[in-house]
């Protein structure tokens, strides 16, 4: 059978988040999938703007059959743009995934592909908790309430990379409260904001997102210790 690996993004090798700067039809490019490779593409948008921004996304820069305008939200966590698109090559010309955003600099997009190699056993994945709590898998109370913030999860072992699914929970009885992840790195384009509702439960903020080797998750909120978080790890290891 056919053997998938997980790989950023060919702009964020490292799963970090890639900053829209282009606000023409060329684009930014956002991934390229060489000739005779067949690739499956999670992709994710977030505004780090105070005001919703507009986002266009094409493949091979065909605006008519293979482009997509997507509204993203201010403080609205990862926004889906692909959830497990497959794009296989012609074996003649290679694939390129463009973006583009209403206002430069206000955007940022995460995600990984999984390429499909020559065949034999697929990775194998091992179920860890977050590693910013106590070990035992229970919520970690954000204190922090400006960067660098609280660490949530940082990737152990050696070359392999953590598919991290983060929720988050407000504990005040009467007010939302603003949530901002620091994923990978510190930057403003490694950053997503989103609100989160008082008496509403688990809030999703990473549905898979991944984090390599060595690479940490920093949290931290408007208020601080108002907000917990939650997770858990799906850790790819060679079978």
């Amino acid at each position: 059978m056919p053997a998938y690996t997980t790989q950023g993004l060919s702009a964020a090798t490292t799963f970090q988040g890639i900053n829209i700067t282009s606000t023409a039809s060329t684009g930014n490019l956002i991934h390229n999938m060489p000739i005779s490779n067949e690739d499956r593409v999670w992709m994710w948008a977030s505004n780090r703007d105070s005001s919703d921004r507009t986002l266009t996304v094409a493949i091979e820069g065909v605006l008519t059959t293979s482009s997509q305008i997507l509204n993203i939200p201010t403080r609205n966590g990862l926004n889906q743009i692909f959830n497990g698109l497959t794009l296989k090559s012609s074996g003649v010309t290679e694939i390129d995934i463009r973006a583009w955003a209403s206002v430069t600099n206000t955007i940022s997009i995460f995600g990984y592909v999984m390429r499909q190699g020559t065949t034999g056993p697929d990775k194998l994945y091992t179920t860890e908790v977050i590693s910013g709590g106590d070990g035992d898998g229970s919520g970690i109370n954000v204190v922090a309430t400006a960067s660098a913030g609280n660490t949530a999860h940082t990737a152990a072992g050696t070359n392999g990379i953590d598919k991290v699914y983060l929720y988050a929970t407000n504990l005040n009885a009467a007010a939302d409260r603003v949530l901002t992840v620091e994923w990978s790195g510190t930057g403003a384009e490694d950053r997503f904001a989103q609100t989160i509702p008082f008496r509403d439960g688990l809030i999703l903020l990473s549905p898979g997102l991944c984090l390599p080797t060595g690479a940490s998750i920093l949290v931290f909120a408007d208020v601080t210790t108002d907000v917990n978080i939650w997770g858990e790890v799906y850790r790819e290891v060679d079978p």
